[in-house]
């Protein structure tokens, strides 16, 4: 039930900051100024990343809680195979989204330096900035799909991580009593 009311809550939480962000773009071309519009932009970002950052830092320590509490709660076997999974899928997409907020703050100080420091508007740079946000966004995209690749269970030779295994039962009247025996100790 404490798994099914959290990942409402991150649900409703990340529709109501899409409708906010997407309803705050649109006013854009009506409400703000040509000139004030970098600055806008600027904002739009920063609150990207830190809204990124925190969702981040909340779901790690989040699954970490629950993870370690699943056993003194009474947690259904559905719950506890999610959060099982949620742990799973956590090891593949959380260096992807530190990797995304990286560059998100590199992207946010890239913008800063343009704007504040050498004075150049966004959209009308010709310099050598034009095509770090270009790399930056493009190593952001590749890292995605190589880091995925990677994490496959394909390359763990490669890797020398182990293959996950399980016994041969030789025994087959044993083999219920072990089958229960594993499925217990895996869920305790």
């Amino acid at each position: 039930m404490g798994l099914a009311k959290t990942e409402l809550f991150f649900r409703t939480s990340l529709f109501v900051i899409t409708v906010l962000l997407a309803s705050s773009a649109l006013c854009v071309g009506a409400l703000v100024h040509p000139n004030t519009f970098d600055l806008f932009f600027l904002c739009i970002q920063i609150t990207i990343v830190s809204f990124c950052c925190t969702a981040l830092i909340i779901m790690v320590l989040t699954n970490k809680s629950l993870y370690g509490r699943r056993h003194n709660t009474s947690m259904r076997l559905i719950d506890r195979y999610q959060l099982d999974e949620n742990i799973r899928c956590g090891e593949y997409l959380i260096p992807v989204a530190i990797n995304d907020v990286l560059c998100q703050l590199i992207l946010v100080f890239l913008l800063i330096y343009s704007i504040y420091i050498t004075r150049i508007p966004v959209g009308t740079d010709t310099t050598h900035l034009s095509h770090a946000y270009d790399m930056i966004t493009a190593y952001q995209r590749a890292f995605f799909g190589v880091a995925l690749t990677v994490r496959n269970e394909k390359f763990d030779h490669i890797f020398h991580r182990r293959k996950r295994s399980a016994k041969v039962i030789e025994n087959q009247a044993a083999a219920t009593s072990t089958y229960f025996n594993e499925l217990k100790q895996m869920w305790s």
